[in-house]
C-alpha cells in the first residue's frame, strides 16, 4: 500500500535525492537515531592490508573524523585542514575532498564546494590516469547540484570512473549511491552489481555496520524487483548483523523493515507479530534517549507499517487514519515523497470503501510527485494497488485502466532504463577516449623532445617501441584466444540459463517466456494453416477457487494443485500442442491443428480429467477443477461489401490473448468449471478495440458466435451457448 519501511527511512534520513550516500559516509553527525557505528576490529586492521577493498590508514583516519563530529563545522574543517597535511598522492587527495564536499552539502555550505571542485580539476589536469580524481569530481559535482536529471548525470560518471578507482572508500560511497540512482530507474541488475561492491567492500573490512547497509539495499531491490523471500533473507541476515554492533538503534530500523516486507508478502498472522515485535523493540532500545535526539523516522515507521497492518486487515477506516497521520507527519517534515505516499495509502483504502473521488484529490497528485521526484518504482506499485483495489469493488474497467496504465508505464520505464543504460556506455567510452587522446598527446611530446634531444637515444627508443609492439603484439593475440575461450564459456552458460529462465520449475512446464520467444513462429504457421481452411487455438486455463486451496491448506498444497493441473493437462494434449504456466494459477495452451468441435471436445476432456483427478494433501482430498476460455485463430470480420478489404490480420496474436483472456473471464463469471470460446465474429461487429473491452455485450446482441461447454459435476453436456435473448 505504502512504499514500505525500506524506502521511508532513507526518506527521513535526509531531503537529499540519493540518500545512501548518508549512510555510505556514516555521518558527520547523528542523524536520527544515530546511524554511525565503530567498526573497531576494522580500523585496526585495515590500515596493514595491500587488498583492494580494504581502508588504507588515511582512509580511517578521514572516517574516524565523520564518526567523531560534535557537529561544530569550525571544528570540523581544521581537521580536514589538518589531514590535507598529511595527503601524500593524488588518490588520498581524491578521497578527502569528497569527504569534504559531503561535508558542505549537509551543511547547506554549496558556496564552499567551489574551491574543492576547482582543486580537483588542478590535479586532474597534472595526473590524467588517475580514476579517483575523476570520480571525486563527478561526485563533488553531484553535491553542488540541485537538478534531479543533472544529478544522475554525476553519479553515473562517478560510477563509471569508480569502477577503476584504487580507494575501497570511494567505491563503496560512489556504489551506495549508484544503488538508489538505478534502484529508482528500474535498472535492478545494475542496482544488484553496486550493491555486492558495496557488500564486498564491506566483508573486506571485516565491518559489520557496511555489511548491514549492503544487505538491506539487497533486500530493497529484491522487495522491489524480484523475489520477496529472498528480500525477507537479506533483511533477517542484517538484523543478525546488526546485533553485533554496540549501537542497537539500527537493529529498530531493520526490524521495521523486517515487518514492512512481512506485510508486503500479505502474511496476516506472521506480519503482526512481526510489526509488534518492532515497536516493542523501538521501545525498549529508545526509552532512555531523549526525545529531541530521536529524528521522526520510528514514528514514520510505525505508522506506516499499522497503516498497511490496517489495509492488510480489510480495517480500512482505521487504514485511512493513519494515513492521514503520516500526511501531517510528512508536511512537518517538508518531504514530498512521504505526503505521497500517505495520500496513495489514503485514496486506496477510500477506494475500498467505495469512495473514487479520492483518485483525483490525492492519487493523481502523489502519482506526479513520483513522477517529478524520479521514483519509477512507486508509481508502478501504486499504479498496480489501485488496479486491486478497484478490482475488489466490482469495478472491473477502471481497474483495467489502471492496470492498462501499470502495464505502459513498465514498458516505458523498460525503454527509459535502456537509454539511460546506453547514455552511461556512450559516456564511458566517451570518457575512455579522450583519456586516452591525453594520455597519447602527452606521450608524443614526449617522445618529440627525446628526438631533439639525440639521435642516437632516438634510435634506441625506436628499438625499444618494436620490441613493446612485439611484446603487444604477443599479449593481444595470447588476451584474444583467452577472450575467445571465456566467451565460448560464458555462452554455454547463457543457453543453460536461457533454458532454465524459459521453463517453470515447479511444474515442468515452459513459462510466459518460452511462450513469448515462440510466439511469432506458432502464429506464422497458423496463417499459413488457415490459407487451407484448418484453424488453431489459444485456450487460457484458470484453476478454481485456487485461492481458496491456499489459504485454507497452505501454499504447499497450492504448488501440489498446479502440479496436478499441469500433469493432467499434458495428459491431454498432443505433442504438436504448446502448454506453458502462463503466471500464478493460470495456464495457457496453443493447439496448432484442429477444428471448432474438436476443441470443444478437448475442453470437456480437460476438465473431466482434473475434475477426476485425486489430489490427497495431508490426508485431506482436495477437489479440482478449472475453467477455460478460448479463441479460434485465425479470428477475422467478414467483409461487409464488395469494395471493402478483408485482413486475415485483422486481430493480431496479442489480441487472441486478450480475447482468450476475455473469454476466461466470462467462463468464471457464468459459474466457473466450464470453458467459453469466441468462434466467430459476424460483420456487424463492433470495431476490434471496443469488442476487446465488450465482449459478453457483443455477445448478447448476436455480434459474435460464443460456445460453452460445461464440466463436471453436476453434469457434462456439451452445446452453442445460447443467444443473448435466450439468456
Amino acid at each position: 500500500m505504502i512504499r514500505f519501511a525500506i524506502r521511508l527511512i532513507i526518506i527521513m534520513v535526509s531531503s537529499t535525492k540519493f540518500p545512501h550516500m548518508l549512510l555510505a559516509l556514516i555521518a558527520f553527525t547523528s542523524f536520527g537515531l544515530g546511524l554511525c557505528t565503530t567498526s573497531t576490529n576494522a580500523a585496526q586492521t585495515m590500515g596493514n592490508s595491500s587488498q583492494p577493498d580494504r581502508f588504507t590508514e588515511f582512509e580511517v583516519s578521514l572516517d574516524t573524523i565523520a564518526k567523531q563530529s560534535t557537529g561544530n563545522a569550525h571544528i570540523t574543517r581544521d581537521r580536514f585542514e589538518q589531514i590535507r597535511k598529511l595527503v601524500k598522492s593524488p588518490t588520498e587527495l581524491a578521497i578527502l575532498n569528497t569527504y569534504k564536499c559531503e561535508f558542505n552539502r549537509l551543511n547547506n555550505q554549496q558556496s564552499e564546494i567551489e574551491p574543492v571542485l576547482q582543486e580537483l580539476n588542478e590535479s586532474i589536469s597534472k595526473n590524467l590516469e588517475n580514476y579517483d580524481l575523476r570520480a571525486a569530481l563527478e561526485l563533488c559535482s553531484f553535491a553542488k547540484e540541485s537538478e534531479l536529471s543533472a544529478q544522475a548525470l554525476h553519479v553515473s560518471k562517478a560510477y563509471q570512473f569508480a569502477r577503476f578507482a584504487r580507494s575501497a572508500s570511494l567505491r563503496f560511497f560512489i556504489s551506495s549511491i549508484y544503488i538508489e540512482l538505478t534502484a529508482s530507474q528500474g535498472r535492478a541488475s545494475d542496482a544488484v552489481t553496486a550493491a555486492q561492491t558495496v557488500l564486498s567492500i564491506a566483508e573486506a573490512n571485516d565491518d559489520s555496520f557496511r555489511k548491514s547497509l549492503a544487505l538491506r539495499s539487497m533486500a530493497a531491490i529484491e522487495l522491489d524487483y524480484g523475489d520477496k523471500e529472498a528480500a525477507l533473507d537479506y533483511i533477517n541476515q542484517t538484523i543478525e548483523l546488526a546485533q553485533t554492533i554496540p549501537n542497537r538503534q539500527n537493529e529498530v530500523l531493520y526490524r521495521f523493515n523486517r515487518a514492512s516486507i512481512i506485510l508486503s508478502m500479505k502474511r496476516l498472522l506472521e506480519a503482526r507479530s512481526a510489526v509488534k515485535s518492532a515497536e516493542d523493540f523501538a521501545n525498549e532500545v529508545t526509552k532512555n534517549i531523549p526525545q529531541d535526539l530521536i529524528g521522526p523516522e520510528i514514528k514514520v515507521l510505525q505508522l506506516a507499517n499499522a497503516a498497511d497492518l490496517a489495509y492488510l486487515e480489510a480495517d480500512y477506516t482505521q487504514a485511512k487514519k493513519l494515513a492521514s497521520e503520516l500526511q501531517l507527519l510528512g508536511r512537518q517534515t517538508k518531504l514530498p515523497l512521504l505526503i505521497a505516499s500517505a495520500d496513495v495509502s489514503f485514496a486506496l483504502a477510500s477506494v475500498r470503501q467505495g469512495n473514487d473521488s479520492v483518485i483525483e484529490s490525492h492519487f493523481k497528485p502523489a502519482i506526479q510527485t513520483y513522477i517529478e521526484q524520479k521514483r519509477a518504482v512507486e508509481v508502478r506499485d501504486a499504479y498496480e494497488n489501485m488496479a486491486e483495489a478497484l478490482a475488489s469493488t466490482g469495478k472491473y474497467k477502471e481497474a483495467y485502466y489502471w492496470r492498462k496504465e501499470k502495464d505502459n508505464y513498465n514498458q516505458n520505464m523498460a525503454r527509459e532504463s535502456r537509454n539511460l543504460r546506453a547514455a552511461e556506455l556512450r559516456e564511458s567510452h566517451q570518457a575512455k577516449q579522450r583519456e586516452e587522446e591525453n594520455i597519447a598527446l602527452k606521450a608524443l611530446a614526449n617522445k618529440q623532445q627525446a628526438e631533439v634531444e639525440s639521435a642516437n637515444l632516438r634510435l634506441q627508443r625506436w628499438w625499444l617501441f618494436a620490441i613493446v609492439l612485439l611484446m603487444a603484439l604477443a599479449w593481444v593475440a595470447q588476451l584474444t584466444w583467452l577472450s575467445r575461450r571465456r566467451n565460448q564459456a560464458l555462452q554455454d552458460i547463457n543457453r543453460q540459463l536461457d533454458d532454465q529462465r524459459s521453463h517453470d520449475a515447479l511444474t515442468g512446464l515452459g513459462n510466459r517466456r518460452y511462450l513469448m520467444q515462440h510466439q511469432q513462429q506458432l502464429w506464422v504457421a497458423s496463417l499459413e494453416r488457415a490459407k487451407a481452411g484448418k484453424l488453431s487455438a489459444l485456450l487460457l486455463i484458470d484453476a478454481d477457487h485456487f485461492k481458496h486451496i491456499n489459504d485454507q491448506y497452505g501454499h504447499a498444497a497450492g504448488d501440489a494443485a498446479l502440479i496436478e493441473i499441469a500433469q493432467r493437462l499434458k495428459s491431454c494434449l498432443r505433442d504438436s500442442d504448446v502448454c506453458v504456466r502462463w503466471g500464478g494459477e493460470e495456464f495457457l495452451v496453443y493447439i496448432q491443428q484442429s477444428d471448432r468441435q474438436s476443441i470443444m471436445t478437448l475442453c470437456t476432456r480437460i476438465m473431466q480429467e482434473i475434475a477426476a483427478s485425486q489430489l490427497v494433501y495431508e490426508e485431506t482430498a482436495i477437489k479440482l477443477a478449472v475453467s477455460i476460455g478460448y479463441v479460434m485463430i485465425p479470428i477475422v470480420r467478414p467483409q461487409i461489401d464488395s469494395t471493402s478489404a478483408v485482413s486475415s490480420n485483422e486481430y493480431t496474436l496479442e489480441d487472441c490473448f486478450k480475447l482468450a483472456d476475455a473469454t476466461l473471464y466470462l467462463a468464471k463469471r457464468l459459474g466457473r468449471n466450464r470453458a467459453v470460446g469466441l468462434h466467430a465474429i459476424h460483420s456487424h461487429c463492433r470495431e476490434k478495440a471496443q469488442l476487446l473491452r465488450e465482449l459478453e455485450e457483443a455477445w448478447r446482441v448476436e455480434e459474435v458466435d460464443l460456445a460453452l461447454t460445461e464440466g463436471p459435476p453436476p453434469q457434462r453436456h456439451l452445446h452453442s451457448l445460447p443467444s443473448a435473448d435466450a439468456t
